[in-house]
């Protein structure tokens, strides 16, 4: 027996994030979203991966920024998931 199922882009995409977590949520961020005047920005498939390239942009790029439990907030506030 075949189910009729009526598939929409909207809940098709629905069913593969639901199915595949890691399908179509790429986690995003840039300096900019944050307020920096730095046109740096990267992508990775987790926040842990993404937050490990932003310590590393940081530590090359913003030597003398105090990283901060609240700066750490405020990036993870920002993340977007695209």
């Amino acid at each position: 027996m075949f189910l009729n199922v009526s598939l929409t882009s909207n809940n098709l995409g629905n069913l593969i994030n639901s199915t595949f977590p890691r399908l179509g949520m790429t986690k995003s961020i840039s300096c900019a979203d944050v307020g920096s005047d730095c046109g740096w920005s990267a992508t990775a498939d987790t926040e842990e991966d993404l937050l490990s390239k932003v310590a590393e942009h940081a530590k090359e790029k913003h030597q003398g920024l105090e990283v901060t439990p609240e700066l750490v907030a405020k990036i993870k506030s920002h993340i977007k998931e695209i």
